[in-house]
């Protein structure tokens, strides 16, 4: 056993077993190396054990200071319910024909907020079934025009023919339109060309013809132009046949 040279202790061991102080048996810069050891790790120790006993202060006066608050504020709690029960037995009639007052205000406000709620609903109810009625009557009359264009179609399309027939043929670009509806013409079976006359020059801005047609049989001629792949369209206009050629889709 040694003395420690800090403490005064006897001790065993490379450090004093109750200072912590190094035992020197070493030359001196070794011994001074472990002394400047063992004075970072007491300080070290000092510092934690600051901290420690610091932040063990400070709860104790966050808990301090959560109760001082409680305390004020069953204090002031106090104090209001002592205030109330003050007022209360001084003016109790007073403070309740207020209270009325203001319930009853509320109460009409609430009723004329609600009543312009419902009229705003009811303005937009009829609003909306004025819409509703109105888009109703336009698909209405969208399909019945498209029925009565349908009807019409058909109509003119079961028109039955026979005898000499004039076709007034329209053609947006050229005469090669009209080559192509009359080679349709010829491979309908009972019907002949019989004339084709009038015409404009080709690059004019529309060409017409009128061909004359025999046609052998009782047939639905307009129904069978209509189903022509040149042709755009086709109306009756009194003895004669109009019919609209279809512009070419340039690729």
């Amino acid at each position: 056993m040694v003395r420690c040279r800090n403490c005064g202790q006897k001790t065993e061991g490379d450090y004093c077993q109750w200072c912590g102080y190094p035992i020197v048996r070493y030359g001196f810069r070794r011994r001074r190396k472990l002394e400047k050891e063992a004075v970072k790790e007491a300080e070290a120790r000092r510092e934690a054990k600051e901290a420690k006993e610091r932040a063990r202060r400070e709860a104790e006066e966050a808990k301090r200071a959560k109760e001082a608050e409680a305390k004020a504020t069953r204090e002031a709690e106090e104090a209001r319910r002592e205030v109330l029960e003050a007022l209360e037995a001084k003016g109790s009639k007073e403070r309740t024909r207020i209270a009325r007052e203001e319930w009853e205000k509320a109460r009409r406000e609430g009723e004329a907020e609600e009543a312009r709620k419902e009229e705003e609903a009811k303005e937009k109810t009829r609003k909306a079934r004025e819409e509703w009625e109105e888009a109703r009557k336009k698909a209405l009359e969208a399909r019945e025009a498209k029925e009565s264009e349908e009807r019409a179609a058909q109509d003119i399309g079961s028109d039955i023919y026979e005898g000499n027939v004039q076709l007034v043929v329209q053609s947006p670009l050229g005469f090669g339109q009209l080559r192509q509806f009359e080679e349709y013409l010829e491979r309908v079976e009972n019907l002949s060309i019989t004339s084709w006359v009038g015409g404009a020059m080709e690059g004019g801005t529309e060409i017409t013809v009128i061909i004359g047609l025999s046609v052998e049989k009782p047939m639905t001629l307009l129904r069978i132009l209509k189903e022509m792949p040149t042709v755009e369209k086709v109306d009756k206009k009194g003895d004669k046949i109009v019919v609209t050629l279809k512009t070419p889709i340039v690729t």
